[in-house]
């Protein structure tokens, strides 16, 4: 048993082998049998033979010094990490951990000691050109700017952090030296951030691109149903379409009203028309399964305060829609006829969106192509009364250059006389918006419009004559004046910038 400055140590002497070991030279014993000592004689019987030369046999001092000196060789030709390693128990299990053999082992390694003096002195340290390979991401212009050299973008990223350059960090000749590992812990902080920033723009940029191949893709199918039919409005031939127009997130009480696991298609407010033409304001709902028309109930005309805000005030499956009917000119009235059923007149600013939405819905729940009319009067019932000659209603448009882009309504007797100025041609396209890609732009996207009209049949656009192929619509044509349209030219990529 030795104790130790560490502790007790326990030794078994068997095995161990005899001291003193070492090489003797010939000449060492050659000087001590020259002894006129019988018992120096005794002690070295060896026979020695005199005047051969032999090679010095290499001892045990001088293998540890040629080992130390390989050690201190290999040592400064490289980057030394030291290592404490510590035994969490003395059994050698998994998740075992032995609190006072730790605590004992860091006490003796001297690991405090160690970190209170790198405390005291400098934490952190890394040469320039791996400090600013790291967090060069930090300043904007160190990835452009070549003329400045590693001392002066290592000051540039720790000033942009700010902190004394006395307190917080030193430079030195090759590295740089930080004080305080918080500094250093606000510096990766900051990079991950730099890479989550940048990370989003990549994002961004993605989600757009593919957001506008969409949209394109939407506006040519929707171009497609109208196309050769009706005028469009200028301003809303080139829009985006999002579908939700009232804030469906802002009004949970309106997705109460549809099934659970029943997706909104499209929500917007529209003026719905009466037996007598008059206007109320409703929301237009359009799911999976049926087309819905919805009163917002304010608080005054509540009969009881248990009521809810919103009234279903029709419910439409989309198996019973016969047809949709829509004149030629610009306006934004749509007549949806049921079967069996009355006919609902609206107006609804977004009618190409919901057209293009009501076809896709409609074919899939009914593998049928809905039916798509166009013609300058609508006839149509109306909901049943007691009076039987007001069960038809006629709605007849016209065009009014006095009227410009705004309609001008007129009720007279069973008829309603729309008049709205002369819009876009039946034959006008919207103009796709195009994504550059990235090794056109130098590692950035944008979006730019095409100024050219097109009606290829390449993938997201559609020929006049694949519409009903395609199952967007059906086209009847009910006016007899108007002449087909002629053939539009096929569109030649954009060349690339």
């Amino acid at each position: 048993l030795i104790v130790h400055y560490a502790g007790n140590v326990e030794y078994n002497v068997e095995g161990f082998c005899e001291k003193n070991r070492d090489t003797l030279f010939d000449d060492l014993i050659q000087l001590m049998q020259s002894s006129g000592n019988e018992l120096v004689l005794n002690l070295f019987p060896e026979k020695v033979q005199k005047n051969c030369v032999k090679t010095r046999t290499t001892t045990f001092g001088s293998k540890i010094r040629k080992q130390a000196n390989e050690l201190l060789t290999s040592l400064m030709g490289s980057v030394p990490h030291y290592i404490r390693c510590i035994k969490p128990n003395e059994q050698k299990r998994p998740f075992t951990f032995d609190d006072a053999r730790v605590k004992h082992q860091v006490k003796y390694l001297g690991l405090k000691e160690n970190i209170r003096v790198r405390r005291a002195g400098f934490a952190y340290r890394r040469p320039y050109d791996k400090f600013v390979k790291r967090y060069a991401i930090l300043i904007d212009d160190l990835q452009t700017n070549s003329t400045k050299n590693d001392l002066t973008r290592t000051k540039t990223i720790l000033k942009s952090i700010n902190f004394d350059t006395n307190d917080a960090f030193c430079m030195g000749q090759t590295k740089v030296f930080i004080k305080n590992p918080e500094t250093v812990f606000q510096l990766e902080e900051k990079r991950e951030e730099k890479y989550a920033h940048f990370a989003k723009i990549i994002q961004r940029a993605w989600r757009r691109c593919r957001m506008n191949k969409k949209s394109n893709d939407m506006a040519q199918r929707a171009s497609d149903i109208l196309h050769g039919h009706k005028q469009r409005r200028r301003a809303s031939i080139n829009r985006k379409f999002f579908g939700d127009y009232i804030g469906l997130d802002d009004k949970p009480e309106l997705k109460t009203l549809v099934g659970k696991r029943e997706k909104i298609w499209f929500a917007d407010s529209v003026c719905k028309y009466d037996r007598r033409f008059k206007a109320c304001t409703r929301y237009l709902l359009l799911t999976s399964k049926a087309v819905l028309i919805v009163q917002h109930i304010q608080g005054k005309t509540k009969r009881h305060s248990n009521q809810s805000d919103y009234v279903v005030k029709r419910y439409v499956e989309l198996e019973k829609i016969a047809s949709v009917m829509l004149s030629p000119n610009q306006d934004d009235f749509l007549l949806l006829t049921v079967v069996n059923e009355h006919a609902t007149l609206v107006e609804c600013v977004f009618k190409t969106e919901f057209l293009l939405k009501l076809c896709k819905r409609f074919q899939d729940r009914t593998g049928k192509i809905l039916p798509i009319e166009f013609s300058e009067i609508f006839e149509y019932a109306v909901k049943k009364s007691n009076w039987p000659s007001c069960q038809t209603k006629f709605v007849k448009f016209e065009i009014d250059a006095q009227c410009l882009n705004k309609a001008r309504l007129k009720s007279h007797g069973n008829t309603l006389h729309v008049a709205i100025g002369a819009g876009l041609k039946n034959t006008s396209r919207p103009n796709a918006k195009r994504v550059v890609p990235i090794t056109q732009q130098t590692g950035s996207y944008s979006t730019q419009c095409s100024s050219s009209v097109h009606t290829s049949n390449r993938s997201g656009c559609f020929s006049p004559a694949s519409i009903g192929s395609a199952g967007y619509g059906s086209v009847k044509e009910v006016s007899s004046y108007r002449r087909k349209a002629p053939p539009l030219p096929h569109l030649q990529p954009p060349s690339s910038r």
